[in-house]
């Protein structure tokens, strides 16, 4: 299977989100202000300020590519780690196996074991003979010591960090402890034990013992740290295999909830019963809005308590009769019972005010008006009168033709935009950026290539090593020291 198999998306295309409002609802963070893009395969905003880097907003087409499609699919095109997307796929409730992921298996399944598994000799839970000659766990590790030994032929020399394993080294992988063979060797311990799974070879001397039947009966009926203690194994240990049995904790601060705290939820406000379960209330509303109890059941408005309603403060009646100041405000207004104390009379706009509209801009209208921006832009929206002078000015065609032809700095300065808005909008047109267009070679170029060392090169014709080294070995030349 090769890598546009394996990192396919099989649901797509995929489009971006509007970025007019400045504000997208997170599936798991809820609304939250765009901050900037990010330089995946498939551009994503990030949550947060712009100029800061956040997480991905989960929103739009992405949330229905972690539904549909693999983890490695929506890993690879939109840039971030596996465990990122385990995360969101716990977040939407999607199950391991989904759409995407089973269809990944069927292509991946006849390539991982043969049809008919032949008889060979037994090393551990995995049989050599077993794995055809083709096989991934088979020529995985071979092609990656001759894609190294590729790169110092190329280069030149050895790099530190690439010291193959003879076969003096390989034999005894296996044969003692991996701390001895480490030693002896001159290696890594963790280089050893890689090595040794690589090669499907038994630990001699292993340093985690299986959990035995009685270790086992101890999880879920005692705290984790009770557990560690008896079992003499650390904490993340019991952890991990508990959470890989599926037994919840035994904590009292995480207490299960019973039949008789469940009927209770929906009927006494969260805080009350918070109080009376010697609960959090965080806990309290996150587990009444698990069980789709999201509203509380209404206190009924007496007439008594209606008689009240505008003889005082909405403060003092609603501390008379034990119930909130918004309650009160509410059912005031309901009735159109005006307020105790009124607030700011309503200025009505003059027509000679309204003529201002379509003549000058918001904020000179509010200065000669002596009102606040906000009011004077909802009443030229509720006219349907366009801005004069607008901050955020319409793109015209010839703008457009200039993106991606020069940097995005440089047509901000141009067009004189700012360099969030270019980028925005080149992002939304699909308009590739105009330094991922390679350069092409020239002849002469191309004949002093292998005539000099690579970086000497390289500083030359102002371009990077990395592109020299690569159109050398393109060539078919040598490296120069």
């Amino acid at each position: 299977m090769n890598a546009a198999q394996r990192f396919a998306l099989f649901f797509g295309p995929y489009e971006i989100p509007s970025l007019r409002r400045g504000y997208l609802c997170c599936q798991i963070k809820g609304l939250v202000k765009i901050g900037t893009l990010s330089s995946a395969r498939i551009p994503w905003p990030r949550a947060g300020e712009r100029g800061r880097g956040h997480s991905l907003i989960l929103c739009g087409d992405l949330v229905r590519a972690v539904k549909k499609e693999s983890t490695q699919a929506v890993a690879y095109h939109w840039g971030v780690s596996l465990g990122t997307v385990v995360r969101w796929r716990h977040a939407l409730r999607v199950p391991s196996l989904n759409a995407g992921t089973q269809r990944l298996l069927r292509l991946w399944g006849p390539e991982r074991r043969p049809s008919q598994i032949p008889r060979g000799r037994q090393t551990g839970k995995l049989n050599l003979a077993a794995e055809p000659e083709d096989s991934p766990y088979r020529i995985r590790y071979p092609l990656m010591a001759e894609a190294a030994r590729r790169q110092i032929r190329r280069r030149g020399y050895v790099p530190p960090n690439r010291r193959l394993w003879s076969k003096e080294e390989e034999a005894q992988v296996g044969t003692r402890s991996d701390r001895d063979v480490a030693r002896s060797i001159g290696r890594n311990r963790h280089a050893v034990a890689a090595r040794r799974t690589q090669l499907k070879r038994r630990n001699p001397e292993p340093e985690h013992q299986p959990w035995s039947p009685e270790e086992d009966a101890l999880l879920g009926a005692k705290p984790d740290v009770e557990v560690a203690r008896l079992t003499g194994r650390s904490l993340d240990a019991v952890a991990h295999r508990r959470s890989h049995r599926h037994v919840p904790p035994v904590d009292p601060r995480f207490r299960r909830w019973t039949k008789a705290e469940l009927k209770l939820l929906g009927k006494l406000p969260d805080t009350r019963l918070a109080k009376k379960l010697h609960r959090p209330v965080n806990g309290v509303m996150v587990k009444r809005q698990e069980m789709g109890r999201l509203i509380r059941p209404l206190r009924p408005w007496a007439e008594q308590e209606l008689r009240l309603l505008g003889t005082a403060r909405d403060e003092e009646i609603a501390r008379q009769l034990g119930r909130t100041t918004d309650s009160v405000t509410c059912q005031r207004r309901k009735l159109g019972i005006p307020n105790f104390t009124p607030g700011r009379p309503t200025i009505f706009w003059k027509p000679e005010e309204l003529a201002l509209f379509g003549n000058k801009p918001d904020r000179e209208i509010a200065a000669l008006t002596g009102r606040a921006l906000a009011s004077v832009f909802a009443k030229r929206v509720k006219l349907g009168l366009k801005p004069v002078e607008p901050l955020h000015k319409e793109w015209k065609q010839r703008e457009i033709r200039l993106l991606g032809k020069v940097s995005d700095q440089e047509a901000a300065r141009r067009l004189g935009r700012s360099f969030y808005s270019v980028k925005c909008k080149r992002v939304v047109l699909r308009i590739p950026n105009w330094r991922l267009r390679a350069k092409p070679w020239t002849e002469a170029e191309e004949a002093l290539v292998g005539t000099m060392p690579d970086i000497d090169l390289a500083n030359r014709l102002g371009c990077t090593v990395r592109s020299i080294e690569h159109r050398r070995v393109g060539l078919g030349l040598p490296p120069r020291h």
